[in-house]
């Protein structure tokens, strides 16, 4: 038999509907803890035990406690009453990379061209502008090979007379040789050269023409006058022995000895010998011959 709804006025009818569930979201709206809770009627006035409505009334089903359940994450207001939690960057936590877009660095299209630019300037200061090691290994090389000459002439002087007279003139022509390096120098610099500066590229200049021209000159002893050294002793004794101081003399007993004994020194020492005395000549050359390049070159600046 279906049973039909209960009058307006009795008190079973009084009973509130069941309210929804609440929930409140946990650590700043990513989690909610909902909490259900069963429909509680307010309290009435039991009917009597005895009576008919009493006994077609159903009994309540058993309540259990209420328990606690966590919601899905999801974004959500935090509760009413209670401060607003921090929002945490689980992106951060969980080391995703981030879904929004990053702006990609475009290349700018003059980058090329500025550094290709930088580069020919760079390249033009150095030709414009050279150290002093620059022109001592550039003139270097033309100086060696006048110094080899020099000492080619002094090798086969003996044996032509005017290369004699033309080994003094090159021995002769070194300081003007140096001074015309050491000017152009001071001029490339607009008279900045200092002197300390030019003194040491005319000391360069010598150690770097004498190495070139030892090599030289030692390859010239050693194939084509191996004799040169006991040539020249012999010439040396017979004309002391014309004199008549220098007849009986001790050196010109000893430079016998050493002939007949051939005790002269090798070739070797002989190129060590002429490039020790070649270089430390031509560091005093250097020292003088800067100082009037230097001041040359200020007179002449004055006077424009």
């Amino acid at each position: 038999m279906p049973q039909q709804p209960p009058a307006s006025g009795s008190l079973y009818a009084a009973a509130p509907a069941a309210a929804p569930p609440a929930t409140c979201p946990v650590g700043g709206g990513n989690a909610a803890v909902t909490t259900a809770r069963s429909p509680v009627p307010r309290a009435t006035t039991a009917p009597a035990s005895g009576s008919l409505y009493a006994a077609a009334l159903p009994r309540p089903p058993h309540q259990p406690r209420p328990r606690a359940t966590i919601a899905p994450l999801h974004p959500g207001p935090p509760c009413r009453g209670s401060a607003a939690a921090p929002t945490i960057n689980h992106q951060l936590l969980t080391n995703q990379p981030s879904s929004l877009p990053r702006k990609k660095k475009k290349n700018s299209p003059l980058s090329p061209s500025v550094s290709i630019i930088m580069f020919i300037f760079a390249v033009w200061i150095m030709k414009q502008k050279r150290t002093i090691y620059q022109c001592a290994s550039q003139w270097g090389l033309p100086f060696g090979l006048y110094l080899s000459c020099a000492a080619i002439t002094s090798i086969f002087a003996d044996y032509f007379l005017p290369l004699n007279i033309l080994f003094y003139i090159m021995v002769l022509a070194l300081p003007f040789i140096v001074y015309y390096f050491q000017r152009r120098k001071f001029i490339e610099d607009d008279g900045f050269t200092e002197y300390a500066a030019l003194w040491m590229m005319g000391i360069l200049l010598f150690i770097l023409g004498m190495v070139i021209a030892s090599f030289v000159a030692f390859f010239v002893l050693k194939y084509a006058r191996p004799d040169f050294l006991y040539v020249q002793a012999e010439g040396a004794i017979k004309a002391y022995s014309q004199i008549p101081e220098m007849k009986d003399s001790e050196m010109l007993k000893v430079l016998k000895q050493m002939v007949d004994e051939r005790l002269m020194p090798s070739i070797i020492d002989m190129v060590f010998s002429m490039f020790w005395f070649v270089s430390f000549s031509g560091s005093v050359i250097s020292a003088i011959t800067a100082l009037v390049a230097q001041r040359s070159i200020k007179y002449h600046n004055n006077k424009l």
